[in-house]
């Protein structure tokens, strides 16, 4: 195969693969999210390799504690509730 058309192939190959990202996290967003925890659990675990423990760390969504700052939302203040700092 010549390289030029491996790159070609390669470049289709991973635009093909953000765009099914895109689609599965706009449509289906509570399977990405089991999706992206679970691939998270198993990228943390202790028998990992450091570089895939550190990307399994970028790819975990941010902890977010319900219902702290008196709102549904986790509370900027915007909806008249007093957020508690």
């Amino acid at each position: 195969m010549n390289p030029s058309v491996f790159s070609q192939w390669s470049v289709i190959a991973l635009v093909l693969l953000v765009s099914v990202v895109f689609l599965v996290h706009r449509q289906w967003p509570k399977v990405f999210g089991r999706f992206r925890r679970s691939l998270v659990i198993w990228m943390l675990r202790p028998m990992r390799w450091a570089w895939v423990r550190r990307a399994g760390r970028m790819v975990a969504p941010v902890p977010t504690v319900k219902g702290f700052a008196g709102g549904s939302c986790g509370g900027c203040g915007g909806c008249g509730t007093k957020s508690v700092e």
